[in-house]
């Protein structure tokens, strides 16, 4: 039995550990040492004195000797506390995030960095290492496989030692690296594949720890701006291998860790490997650089973002950016650049690069000059990131042309079921996607792939807003001219003034111009009108108008309204004057609020804003006069209409002759031109009465509902 001097050494380690944490975590003193010890006191220190049945009040506070009465149980208890599943090491490394994220959540979060979740960066390490070592073997042994296990079952003795020497010289890189998450995963990652290809030749020795040692020391490297964070990354990948030295009972020696405090972006931050890593992995912060610099002097921020934007555009290292400048496409550009040819990268960041025309540039350059591999899209209800409500995608990709092949995608994925193996995964080809974006290679956010693909073919047939060349554009889009901050002076609580229009004021075909609407309900028309005159060339005009912004998670984003000439509207308004003469107003009104564009509208819109070049984007039909005619007297009705009487004429008949336009075409047996020849003689008063009562529409408008296509487009629309 262990004499009394080694339990009490066991003890100490534990007690020694705990000391370094505390003084990582900003020391005994202060408000941050006080918050470190309360979280390793609760979190570690209690939990393994627990363990131990210690009343925690015997111990001396400057680590004196052991109370006799611990001696006897000390050993065993502290072992199993040690053994068990890394017990230690592994709370220490939640602690660490924990630690991180409250003692510099707010900082962080106004850096648009987020705390990713072990298991996402594991998924990402997995598919970003995953991607090169297929690609290596592909390449040096003319072998293909669709995993790596699938790889190393398929390779002989020779192959697999080449293999082995491949990977003890990966160079693997993130360079946004927080506390280390990525990095921590890449190592586990890499022991595993290590020990796999060494089981394969029937060769496993027990040197777990000195590959550890050897990953950290010559496969790992990383960088990140905040030095708080870089020291716990550091950290982390020492507990890493001090776990294993304590677990196969090896003498611990600090290994060289390549993990440094820098600006990755600037070409002087510290990084001077471009195009030297094989493999790079990573969650890059989300923030435009016209966001940053929240902590700082009102009177010093703009100065400082200046100068940010002056250093990234002068570097030299971006050409693909555009808009705004953001945190998340900047690394994304600077992490192809440090990626060698034939490398991989995995990156997480939010699902608007998708879709958004400000991303184009770099996507088109992604799509064309890479090969991708997978793209997996969250939702926003998913919550990748705790009480973070953003929605994201993992895009793995290969430095590599991609010629005519195929990329995966899944989406609408969640958390629990990342890594599942589901048929949730649908191929689609480079060109396919080229041809039928016009080359914007914007992706869909697709709920049901198999059947929505071939449906965006058929709505694509029709000529779009802004027009082509077989159509004319079917009119102007504007934001409304009062900036409720810029022109605040203007807006006014006297009715003696104008009617002021904004968000809060419109629905699906209504708006109310009404005195007692919401506030702010007025505007000075006549002064605006005076200090701005070009506004008139689009007030003194019949619009449609929508909103700018409306949440994801609401029903029928796209909302529009007939506005009559001479109201001002709020930046909060979508404006839309026709200039197509050949156009119906109120028939492009129903098709905006129609289930079939709002559907479509969502697949390609990931964002709340609703941007101009989004509606300029949907296709509209440039219908006969007498179709259109059809859908304008509809939707007239639906205008003066209320309660089901309205319901119906928008949901059930205007919904399901969208439908019926855009995929069934309007012929003369169908339900367009069934409700146009009974309506004809009418007043819109009479026709909710007249097409809910007959049992032709009935049967139409039901067979419509029926189909498959028109139900994936109704929960799109109402959720």
């Amino acid at each position: 039995m262990p004499g009394i001097e080694d339990k009490a050494s066991l003890f100490y380690m534990y007690d020694s550990l705990y000391g370094q944490l505390l003084e990582a975590f900003g020391g005994r003193d202060g408000d941050k040492g006080a918050l470190a010890r309360t979280y390793l006191d609760n979190i570690i220190f209690q939990r393994a004195m627990d363990k131990l049945g210690i009343d925690v009040s015997d111990m001396s506070p400057d680590g004196g000797e052991i109370p006799s009465s611990m001696a006897t149980s000390i050993h065993s208890n502290i072992s199993k506390l040690l053994e068990n599943n890394g017990d230690i090491t592994g709370r220490v490394c939640i602690l660490l995030d924990r630690s991180a994220s409250i003692m510099h959540g707010i900082k962080l979060r106004d850096d648009g960095a987020f705390f990713t979740p072990k298991p996402l960066a594991r998924y990402i390490c997995k598919a970003a290492i995953g991607s090169y070592i297929l690609n290596y073997s592909r390449k040096a042994f003319g072998k293909e496989h669709r995993t790596v296990d699938e790889m190393l079952r398929g390779l002989n003795a020779g192959e697999i030692d080449d293999l082995i020497g491949k990977i003890k010289n990966i160079r693997i890189i993130d360079s946004s690296c927080g506390t280390g998450i990525f990095l921590e995963a890449a190592l586990e990652e890499l022991l595993g594949l290590r020990l796999k290809a060494l089981q394969c030749c029937d060769n496993v020795p027990d040197i777990e720890y000195g590959i550890i040692s050897d990953v950290i020391a010559g496969n790992l490297y990383g960088m990140d701006i905040d030095g708080y964070s870089v020291g716990i990354a550091r950290k982390r990948l020492i507990l890493s291998l001090a776990k294993c030295a304590y677990r196969k009972n090896v003498p611990f020696k600090t290994p060289n860790i390549n993990v440094a405090c820098g600006n990755a972006l600037l070409p002087d931050g510290g990084l001077k490997h471009a195009g030297s890593f094989d493999v790079i992995a990573g969650n890059p912060p989300y923030m435009r650089i016209k966001s940053m610099f929240s902590d700082v002097d009102l009177q010093d921020r703009a100065g400082l973002k200046k100068e940010m934007s002056a250093l990234i555009s002068g570097s030299g290292l971006y050409r693909l950016q555009e808009g705004n400048l953001n945190l998340y496409k900047l690394f994304i550009e600077r992490n192809l650049g440090l990626l060698r040819d034939g490398g991989s990268m995995g990156l997480i960041f939010p699902s608007s690069f998708l879709n958004e025309i400000s991303s184009q540039k770099l996507r088109q350059h992604i799509f064309r000059e890479n090969t991708v591999e997978e793209i997996v899209e969250f939702p926003e209800r998913s919550r990748m990131f705790g009480d973070v409500n953003q929605a994201t995608v993992i895009l793995v990709c290969r430095k590599e042309a991609p010629g005519n092949g195929n990329f995966c995608i899944r989406q609408g994925v969640h958390f629990e079921s990342l890594n599942e193996d589901r048929d949730d995964r649908i191929n689609i080809g480079y060109k396919e996607l080229d041809e039928m974006t016009c080359g914007g290679m914007e992706v869909p956010l697709l709920s049901c792939p198999a059947a929505e693909w071939d449906m965006i073919k058929d709505v694509r047939r029709f000529p779009p807003f802004k027009g082509d060349g077989s159509a004319p554009p079917v009119g102007t889009i504007s934001v409304g001219h009062v900036d409720e901050t810029i022109y605040r002076s203007y807006i006014s609580s006297s009715q003696e003034d104008g009617i002021f229009v904004k968000g809060i004021h419109l629905k699906e075909y209504s708006v109310d111009l009404s005195p007692e609407g919401k506030q702010p309900r007025y505007v000075k028309k006549t002064e605006f009108m005076k200090d701005k005159p070009s506004a008139e060339m689009v007030v003194s005009k019949p619009r449609i108008i929508g909103r700018n912004t409306q949440n994801k998670a609401c029903r029928r984003r796209l909302k529009f309204a007939p506005l009559p000439p001479g109201y001002l509207c709020g930046n909060s308004i979508k404006q839309i004057v026709v200039t197509d003469k050949d156009m119906n107003g109120l028939y492009l009104l129903a098709l905006l609020n129609s289930s079939v564009l709002n559907w479509y509208f969502e697949l390609f819109c990931s964002q709340n804003n609703i941007r101009n070049y989004s509606i300029e984007a949907l296709p509209i039909p440039r219908a006969s006069k007498g179709v259109q005619d059809i859908f304008a007297r509809v939707a007239e009705s639906i205008i003066i209409a209320g309660g089901k009487n309205r319901e119906f004429l928008d949901r059930t008949i205007m919904d399901a002759m969208a439908y019926e336009l855009y995929f069934l075409g309007a012929g003369e047996g169908g339900l367009i031109k069934t409700a146009g020849r009974l309506i004809e003689h009418y007043g819109p008063e009479h026709i909710p009465d007249i097409l809910s009562k007959n049992k032709i529409i009935k049967k139409l408008a039901d067979g419509i509902s029926a189909q498959d296509r028109f139900t994936i487009i109704k929960k799109a629309a109402y959720k």
